[in-house]
């Protein structure tokens, strides 16, 4: 999306984009980082929300997944789009996107240390790759299910762990 096409869905002047924003770069990472906050505190307090025992809320991850699925205007994840589109790892939003998946990750770890498992850290990379594979899979099929296939997957894991 250009410039014009910002400046124009927001309904103000260049010149406000500019004095707010020197560069579209800085747009994008400004648009992710607001994107980042809201969206984890919305979905670690959903999960803990929905179950109390580690466990419980590494599955109740993919719940949630699904009904984030379900709603209309799911289109992916803008953090796995945004590292798909920008090749450049120097780029601000490709760094915001790489800090997201790091945090996700720290997040399922503090599950995952509190389970029986003797790799944690394992187990809780392998869970972000089904959340990942979910998302993906969901935006290429337009299946919601996807979550609920990646539970699947992710309650055999936790039985083999």
């Amino acid at each position: 999306m250009g410039v014009d096409t910002i400046v124009a869905k927001a309904d103000v002047a260049k010149m406000t984009l500019y004095k707010y924003f020197r560069s579209k770069d800085e747009l994008i990472e400004a648009s992710l980082r607001r994107s980042d906050a809201a969206w984890r505190q919305w979905f670690w307090a959903t999960v803990e929300a929905r179950a109390a025992k580690p466990n419980e809320r590494l599955l109740a991850i993919f719940d949630v997944m699904q009904g984030w699925f379900e709603t209309p205007d799911f289109r992916g994840c803008p953090f796995i789009n945004t590292a798909m589109e920008i090749a450049n790892c120097q780029h601000q939003g490709r760094k915001v996107s790489t800090e997201h998946n790091e945090h996700m990750l720290n997040n399922i770890l503090k599950y995952t240390k509190e389970t029986k498992t003797d790799a944690p850290k394992s187990l809780a990379q392998q869970i972000l790759l089904l959340m990942n594979g979910a998302i993906v899979a969901a935006v290429m099929t337009g299946r919601a299910n996807a979550a609920q296939e990646a539970k699947r997957a992710a309650a055999t894991l936790l039985k083999n762990a």
